[in-house]
């Protein structure tokens, strides 16, 4: 469903493992599998590992959303990271809960995922639909009866509910977050650790900062962890 991932993407995918590593973070990655669904299967080991686990995905992408419940929040802000969406936020701003965007996005699409919707069907009808009939087979089943008219949903728009229903079934099915047969899954606690901020760590984190040309960044890290380095100065 999805186009080939574009070269200058694909191009950055060692970058990324490169920063990971100078930080010290753990990078995965599975050959045939989204990253979603490895995000999805690490949140559900995670919270099976202890009834004190807490999750916190960062990350701006609608599908992840279907993960926030109690012990779990999405950070979609980039430019604000520390605003965590729990179940109350995300009701309040997508007007559905965290168990039915699966269902929103089927019927409202997602272009980044190559979802292309219902047509006639924007947000505010999917949710107001969502509202009522709970689930997309919900709502279909109401449009093909007649049911689903009301505020804003005309027969128009249920007709389209019908002669799209079958696209927006399988649409479901894609955007629905599933758990991955990944080997490393039950070492999640130890491997996943976030290291220790001692002066080898930051130094490592300089030397990349330095590498890459991310004063910046190299700046922030020592007003905050407190080592002088001669990296800045080169």
């Amino acid at each position: 469903q999805r186009p080939a991932c574009p070269d200058d993407l694909r191009s950055q995918f060692g970058k990324a493992a490169e920063a990971c590593k100078a930080f010290g973070w753990q990078c995965r990655s599975m050959v045939g599998h989204e990253a979603d669904d490895l995000i999805h299967t690490y949140t559900e080991a995670a919270l099976n590992s202890s009834p004190d686990s807490t999750v916190h995905v960062f990350s701006s992408d609608k599908d992840l959303l279907q993960l926030v419940r109690p012990r779990v929040w999405v950070h979609r802000d980039p430019s604000n990271p520390g605003v965590a969406m729990d179940e109350a936020s995300v009701q309040a701003r997508m007007q559905v809960k965290p168990c039915q965007i699966a269902d929103f996005l089927a019927l409202v699409g997602d272009s980044s995922d190559n979802i292309p919707g219902v047509p006639t069907i924007g947000s505010k009808r999917a949710a107001t639909l969502l509202q009522r009939h709970q689930t997309l087979h919900g709502v279909l089943e109401a449009a093909k009866d007649g049911t689903a008219i009301g505020s804003g949903i005309t027969a128009k728009i249920m007709q389209s509910l019908v002669d799209h229903g079958e696209r927006a079934l399988k649409m479901r099915e894609l955007v629905t977050l599933r758990s991955v047969d990944v080997p490393d899954v039950h070492t999640l606690d130890s491997d996943c650790r976030l290291p220790e901020k001692n002066d080898e760590w930051l130094e490592t984190a300089l030397q990349y900062c330095h590498k890459e040309s991310l004063p910046a960044l190299a700046t922030q890290l020592i007003n905050r962890f407190g080592l002088k380095s001669p990296h800045l100065n080169r």
